[in-house]
């Protein structure tokens, strides 16, 4: 007869052991979902971030150009060159958020006429008519009899700022109805 005596089976058990420690990665699911939420968060602050640094950079770059374009006339007082300037930079600003299609025919009364419906707020019709249909093809002798240059300079920057800040709160830009060339008086 076999006698297990109390230090035989002591001696048959083995050494406590701990468990290994708990590492980080191995995440319950909801701490997994946390993570994968705060990711696509980022990722879409992101996205907003260059979609709206990609739609205004054409406003950025207009209001610097438009600022040059200031500083030259200062230098110069050449009125018909800046006229030239300031229409050359609106027409592609407006290329660029307009349907081309619509916006490359315009030209002279109906131009104007689109700049006030989007902004202008009648403001270059009224105001600056001549300056934007008659000046470009007028002699320099007859620019210098213009006496009022810079006043009328500073108004037409001062009306182009406000037409691109006008347009830089808009949410989007829309088609446009057909303008056609208005009829000669």
């Amino acid at each position: 007869m076999i006698t297990n005596s109390p230090n035989t089976l002591l001696d048959e058990l083995h050494n406590y052991h701990l468990p290994s420690a708990i590492s980080w990665w191995s995440l319950a699911i909801g701490w997994w979902l946390v993570l994968f939420l705060i990711l696509v968060l980022i990722g879409a602050i992101i996205s907003i971030w260059l979609y709206r640094r990609k739609k205004f950079a054409a406003i950025r770059y207009a209001q610097t150009e438009l600022i040059a374009i200031k500083i030259s006339f200062n230098k110069d007082k050449n009125i018909a060159k800046f006229i030239r300037s300031v229409s050359k930079l609106l027409r592609r600003f407006a290329l660029v958020h307009f349907p081309r299609d619509q916006i490359a025919k315009l030209t002279g009364a109906a131009w104007l006429k689109f700049l006030d419906d989007h902004g202008g707020q009648g403001q270059f019709q009224k105001e600056f008519n001549w300056l934007f249909i008659e000046i470009p093809y007028q002699k320099e002798d007859t620019l210098n009899l213009i006496s009022n240059k810079i006043e009328c300079a500073d108004k037409l920057a001062n009306l182009v700022t406000n037409w691109l800040q006008y347009h830089q709160k808009l949410p989007n830009y829309q088609k446009l109805p057909n303008y056609q060339k208005l009829p000669k008086k």
